[in-house]
């Protein structure tokens, strides 16, 4: 055989084993998706013409959407994700000494949140933990007994834990949970109260629970 066909073979050799090896690797990059369940907490200041109302509070209706996450794994332990959902909507209710005031407004908005975590490999499961921000974008504000509602977007600090569940090295079942830490403020005016202008400094800190399948590429 020439030497010139020894070398081609020889090069072709070593760039079918390199394909082999990086067709073998496993792709970095994962998606989830699953339902989300929204709770809120009902802290709130209010002030109506400028004075606090003594024993005002609010609540929000709890919101159940779906989200999905992509997420690219920096080394086997360690991941960055990406999360969004379909925009949920929640009531915002009078409560205490406005609670005759019933619903004061409704909001629709989109979350996005961004999160590194660590994750534990015991075996049959493989837990995890992290953090990272998220931004709340208000998208629609309806009024209600509060006219002209304006509710601000915000960004906020989220932790995250949860466990992952292999079926298979493709696909997996997943249980996550977040506790947002997210402030905003609510403003507009009360035709109840003569038009009165109003402000709440909301503190939804909402906990997102999701459940669902996982897929690795």
């Amino acid at each position: 055989m020439k030497p010139l066909n020894i070398r081609k073979l020889t090069c072709l050799a070593l760039l079918c084993g390199i394909g082999g090896s990086v067709s073998a690797q496993e792709s970095p990059w994962f998606v989830r998706v699953g339902a989300a369940s929204v709770q809120y907490q009902s802290d709130a200041d209010i002030a109506v013409g400028g004075g606090p109302v003594p024993g005002a509070a609010l609540s929000l209706s709890d919101s159940t959407t779906l989200a999905a996450e992509i997420g690219h794994w920096l080394t086997p332990s360690v991941a960055l994700r990406a999360t969004v959902g379909i925009p949920p909507t929640t009531r915002i209710e009078g409560r205490g000494t406005v609670a005759g005031l019933g619903q004061l407004g409704e909001i629709k908005f989109a979350p996005a949140m961004f999160t590194g975590t660590y994750s534990f490999d015991l075996g049959t499961i493989k837990p995890y933990i992290g953090g990272g921000i998220a931004y709340i974008h208000i998208l629609e504000s309806k009024d209600g007994a509060v006219a002209s509602l304006d509710v601000e977007s915000r960004f906020g600090g989220v932790l995250q834990a949860g466990v992952d569940i292999p079926i298979d090295k493709s696909w997996g079942l997943f249980l996550d949970f977040r506790k947002l830490y997210w402030k905003t403020k609510a403003t507009g005016t009360v035709p109840a109260f003569g038009g009165a202008p109003v402000q709440a400094d909301l503190n939804p800190s909402p906990s997102v629970v999701m459940i669902g399948i996982s897929k690795r590429f």
